[in-house]
Parts: structure tokens; C-alpha cells; sequence
């Protein structure tokens, strides 16, 4: 049986989401777990002329970690996506590949989403068309606390916060131009954003590259 991956969706997740993604024949997208605060869920990080920058959407109030992650609600009257979408052209506008694909992005940023769970879905549904990513995705069934080894287990393994980022020493961080760089140095692992604005049809070798094959060989996943 060939190995597969669970993890769970994320807003414009890291570059290493996605060259995971790229490590297995089938990827499973948990959808019966429970919202956790404080991750890539809600969060994502660009670069702007101060270094990186935090955006995040707001969800209603309530006890989201109690909440199935499809429970949970954006907090809609707030204008997020105007602020979100602004600081995406300010921080872009002048990287290589921005123009090409603003108007497949800027619709996620001016049409109302309620559920957190399907804007992910939809967004990152589109960002893997335009990295021209062929993946094999399927959803969880049921939420299961512990899978078999033939099941590589990532949900939470790609973190913000350092103390519960799980090691991936297969993980080599893939380096290329980025528009502040010259100001801040070059700044890894940013929202996949980074890369396809910068790289644009050439993100896709990028994230081919970023895991050492001989590690992965070696099982080091």
C-alpha cells in the first residue's frame, strides 16, 4: 500500500506545506478535527518592507478549540479582506508574477465567506492550479486520534509557533529572490503567497526540490 498523508486545511499555508504535498501519492485533509487557535488555520505570513507580516482572519467569537473545524465562522464585519488584499498588493505589487494571477486571487478577498473550512478549501483549490500541482486529495471520513504507520500524521506538525513545529529534517528551505530582500535578507518558509508571486511558474521546481531524496528514501518523513 502506498504511504499517504493526513494533515489539515491552512490559510495560504507555508512553502513546506506544499512541497509536502508533493512527498505522497494520496493526502488526506482532515475535516473532523477540532479548530485549533494559534496556527496556520486562520494565520498566514507574508513579506512586507518591516519583515514578515502576520495576516489573519477573524472568526466570531466563541470557544473555537471546542468547535469542529467546520463549525467555525468568520467574523465577517470586520473588513479583513479589504486589509488582507491591501497589504497583498502593497507587499506584491512590484514581484515578478503578481499581475498574472491577481485576478484568479482577488475574488477570495472581496466575495463574503461564512465558513473557515471553505475558504481554505476553495483557496487552496485554486493556488494548486495555478502552481500547476496534480495531487491525489481526499477528505477524512471520521476523525481518527492515531493512524496506522502506512498514514504519515502531519495535522499540527506545521506550526507558527517554534515549540510545536515538528522536525522535518528532510526539509531543505528552497531559496529564491524575494522583493525586500535586499532591505530584510531573505526571509524562509513565507505563505506559499511569496513564492508564486516571486517565482511564478517556476515555484512548482522550487517545491520539487525542497525535500532531499535520499532522506525521504530513507524514510526521514
Amino acid at each position: 500500500m502506498e504511504r499517504q498523508m493526513i494533515l489539515e486545511l491552512q490559510y495560504a499555508a507555508p512553502i513546506q506545506y506544499y512541497a509536502r504535498l508533493l512527498q505522497y501519492p494520496g493526502v488526506i485533509l482532515e475535516q473532523w478535527e477540532h479548530y485549533e487557535k494559534a496556527s496556520y488555520r486562520n494565520r498566514c505570513y507574508i513579506a512586507n518592507p518591516n519583515g514578515r507580516l502576520r495576516l489573519t482572519i477573524p472568526l466570531k467569537r466563541g470557544k473555537h478549540e471546542r468547535q469542529p473545524i467546520r463549525a467555525v465562522k468568520i467574523a465577517n464585519d470586520t473588513p479583513w479582506q479589504q486589509l488582507h488584499w491591501s497589504s497583498l498588493i502593497s507587499s506584491y505589487r512590484s514581484a515578478p508574477y503578481f499581475e498574472y494571477y491577481e485576478d484568479r486571487l482577488a475574488p477570495f478577498y472581496q466575495q463574503p465567506f461564512d465558513s473557515l473550512f471553505e475558504f481554505n478549501q476553495q483557496l487552496m483549490t485554486c493556488l494548486l492550479d495555478l502552481l500547476d500541482m496534480k495531487l491525489s486529495l481526499s477528505f477524512s471520513g471520521s476523525y481518527v486520534k492515531a493512524y496506522p504507520e502506512s498514514v504519515s500524521d502531519w495535522r499540527s506538525g506545521i506550526h507558527p509557533k517554534a515549540h510545536k513545529m515538528r522536525p522535518d529534517p528532510a526539509f531543505e528551505v528552497p531559496v529564491y529572490h524575494q522583493v525586500f530582500e535586499p532591505q530584510q535578507g531573505f526571509i524562509p518558509n513565507l505563505s506559499i503567497y511569496d513564492l508564486l508571486f516571486n517565482e511564478g511558474p517556476h515555484a512548482i521546481e522550487h517545491l520539487q526540490k525542497a525535500y532531499d531524496q535520499d532522506k525521504v528514501k530513507c524514510g526521514e518523513i
